[in-house]
């Protein structure tokens, strides 16, 4: 039942029936003789099974693509899904279980699925019927058709193309390129059909791009988009004739198109067989699979011998360093990030090693002796999952002597990616490892929580990634990437995957009090005493620690001894990510007692747009003395620096520094009062032979500095008694006295 349906559907279908009928026939003849190799009984290293994957379809899959919730689409020329009716066409979960609410069926063969970013998936291969999800009666679609989301028909979309289709490119603008064999377009019910020779470029809607017609002899297999917007086209053909001008040019198996679907002249590598898929890599560099044998690049010297795969430099000259030498037909090759490659088809060796119908090779061309799978019959298509895992589809019922009907997923090394959403105007998506290598990336915006999704652009490559640069991004949202993926049976499918981060870009406003400690909003700090009459000044450091720019609107300070305090220095306005700024309050107390006040910095940081904080002082005077150890609260603060603390009785220490004071000729005012100054230096004017004595009085209150206090009359007299004498008044502020005879 098996062979025969195999056998009924290549036989209709030119490529495989050229290819890989006679491979099929031989392994199911003598596929019991296969010895199973890589036998796991769990999920293990790179190439080992995925135990848990077994969708089990009853025919060939042929394409596979993921989607970027991780769902797959499958298609082909099976009949039944996990033991669900699903004609040629199915959807699973990442889990491999079938997804019950989708199931849109086909009378014929697909053969490669795109999955566009709005969810809508394109469908082509060898069918003339579709009857959609929920639908009572089949749609005519001739090969191509475009499905909603849910499976429903797109009804708008209708190319009817009069031949097979067997790959399928999406533009970065939205526009289709389809290849196969056809020979005609009838786009959307028109009259007449247009001649498009087995390749033609579909707007968005489904009707023909009427400016590109390349113009094939020969069937086409592949085509495959170029980041700079050009196609690499290649089948069974020999000659290319674009847009009728002129005569035909001669390219076997293999072709670049301009943009405008022109034939860049520059680009001949010339294949002797029939070239199947080709691969991009981001060096421009490309990886070609197939039935050949030579290349002979531009006719010129002797053909090199290239077994089934080559690398072609850009310009379409050998890369001469790269010959894996594969001895059956390579029919899809799916690249990684690290440069790795994994490639599948009817092959048993690649060079002198064995490697049934898969096997990875290293940018090199030199086969990854780490990786190791088997598959019993044709592997015909390939696609890599967002985690590197990868996805073979065929003919085959076991993988590694398992089990596995016409679908199964291998273990891979790991992949590894990261979306960083760098500033409000860069965002750059890591990719490494075994991730997908990704034709072109798109970045969209959602700003509800990933309800909805404006585009924001697309990126360009970097050094170790995608990155996308002059944006202008809102303070928060979500952005995420999509990038598209090739695989599948000719590599003419297509799937996405995509990463998605959250972002913040709001101001954060950081308070520091000393510089380097942090305050809490609504948190507390002190000037600690001040002296009446005199001031203290607090310094706030003011950083934004966020990216977007922070402005300070106002500085408000309030509460019950507000008039205590005031801004010196106000901060600046305008502060960008990762700069600060200097606040500076002061108190300026005329009454002894505690203060306290509220001081608000008010900015357009969302959470903290009020930073609040208690600022307190304790204001001391000359005439309290609160801890009774006879030296006044204010000369104790003043005196800080010898120990001195207002708010603890010290009576030795007090006593002490009287002691040193005296001493050191330093006196209280009540000690002046009986105060023996001692001799006067006295001084002789030698031109009149008169002595002169000078008296002066200096004053402290910290012991540190002294100011002279000046003697005038009437305060100043000589006494009854021929003395000299001073009266004065005793400041309060001052504490000691100290005379100077000069």
């Amino acid at each position: 039942m098996r062979f025969s349906t195999l056998t009924r559907f290549l036989g209709r279908m030119h490529c495989d029936s050229r290819c890989d009928l006679s491979v099929l026939i031989c392994v199911v003849v003598a596929g019991a003789l296969l010895a199973p190799v890589n036998v796991h009984g769990a999920a293990g290293g790179p190439g080992d099974i995925d135990m848990g994957f077994d969708p089990q379809a009853n025919g060939v899959v042929m394409c596979i693509s993921v989607q970027p919730d991780r769902k797959l689409i499958i298609g082909g020329q099976f009949t039944v899904v996990r033991g669900s009716d699903r004609l040629h066409l199915a959807r699973l979960n990442e889990d491999g279980t079938i997804d019950d609410g989708f199931s849109p069926s086909f009378n014929g063969a697909v053969r490669c699925i795109a999955v566009q970013p709005d969810g809508k998936i394109i469908v082509g291969g060898t069918f003339g019927m579709v009857l959609p999800n929920g639908a009572a009666i089949p749609t005519m679609r001739n090969r191509i058709t475009r499905l909603n989301p849910d499976g429903t028909l797109d009804d708008q979309f209708d190319p009817n193309v009069n031949g097979d289709i067997f790959s399928l490119s999406l533009q970065p603008d939205g526009k289709i390129i389809v290849g196969g064999s056809f020979g005609a377009v009838q786009p959307n019910g028109a009259a007449t059909g247009v001649v498009r020779n087995r390749v033609a470029r579909l707007n968005a809607d489904g009707t023909l791009d009427e400016l590109f017609d390349p113009n094939f002899d020969g069937d086409v297999f592949c085509t495959s988009l170029q980041a700079n917007g050009v196609l690499i086209v290649a089948g069974a053909f020999s000659s290319v004739h674009p847009n009728g001008v002129g005569s035909a040019t001669t390219r076997n198996r293999i072709a670049r198109l301009n943009a405008d679907g022109t034939l860049e002249g520059g680009f001949d590598p010339d294949f002797d067989g029939d070239v199947y898929c080709v691969a991009i890599q981001p060096d421009g560099k490309l990886i070609v699979g197939g039935g050949f044998n030579n290349v002979h690049p531009n006719a010129t010297g002797s053909p090199a011998v290239r077994h089934r795969i080559a690398r072609l430099e850009a310009d379409g000259t050998l890369d001469n360093s790269f010959d894996p030498d594969v001895d059956e037909v390579v029919r899809s090759i799916v690249l990684q990030a690290d440069g790795k490659m994994v490639i599948g088809g009817s092959f048993l060796h690649v060079g002198i090693t064995g490697r049934e119908r898969i096997a990875r090779l290293l940018d090199d061309g030199e086969l990854d002796e780490n990786f190791s799978a088997s598959v019993d019959d044709a592997l015909q298509c390939l696609a890599l999952q967002v985690d590197g895992k990868v996805l073979i589809g065929g003919g085959f019922l076991n993988i590694g002597g398992l089990a596995r009907a016409g679908i199964g997923r291998l273990e891979n090394s790991a992949a590894s990616e990261s979306l960083t959403v760098q500033d409000l105007a860069n965002v750059e998506w890591v990719r490494s490892d075994a991730s997908p290598e990704v034709v072109y990336v798109m970045f969209d915006l959602s700003t509800d929580g990933g309800g909805s999704w404006a585009a924001v652009g697309y990126g360009a490559r970097t050094v170790s990634g995608w990155g996308l640069s002059g944006m202008s991004l809102p303070a928060n949202g979500k952005l995420r990437a999509r990038a598209l993926t090739i695989g599948g049976s000719c590599n003419g499918s297509s799937g996405f995957v995509e990463s998605i981060a959250d972002f913040a870009f709001e101001p954060e406003i950081v308070v520091e009090q000393p510089i380097g400690t942090n305050i809490t909003d609504g948190g507390t700090r002190s000037t600690g005493p001040v002296i009446i009459n005199s001031y203290s000044d607090l310094t706030f450091t003011i950083t934004n620690v966020g990216i977007a720019q922070l402005t300070i609107s106002d500085v408000v300070i309030d509460g019950a001894d507000s008039t205590d305090f005031n801004v010196v220095q106000f901060p600046a306005t305008m502060v960008v990510g990762g700069a600060n700024t200097v606040l500076t309050i002061r108190c300026s107390p005329t009454v002894a007692g505690s203060k306290t006040a509220s001081l608000h910095i008010l900015s357009n940081d969302s959470d903290e747009a009020s930073f609040d904080i208690t600022v307190a002082a304790r204001v001391v005077s000359f005439a309290d003395d609160l801890d009774g150890d006879g030296l006044n609260d204010a000369s104790e603060v003043q005196m800080a620096a010898l120990g001195f603390d207002w708010q603890t009785t010290q009576i030795a220490l007090v006593n002490t520094y009287f002691a040193s004071a005296n001493g050191a000729g330093l006196f209280t005012p009540s000690q002046v009062q009986s105060m023996n100054a001692g001799v006067p230096l006295l001084s002789k004017n030698p031109a009149d032979g008169l002595f002169t004595i000078v008296i002066g009085l200096e004053k402290s209150s910290d012991l540190v500095e002294y100011q002279p206090f000046p003697m005038s009359s009437p305060q100043t007299v000589i006494n009854a008694e021929g003395k000299l004498e001073f009266k004065f008044t005793v400041p309060d502020s001052t504490a000691f006295f100290r005379l100077r005879a000069q």
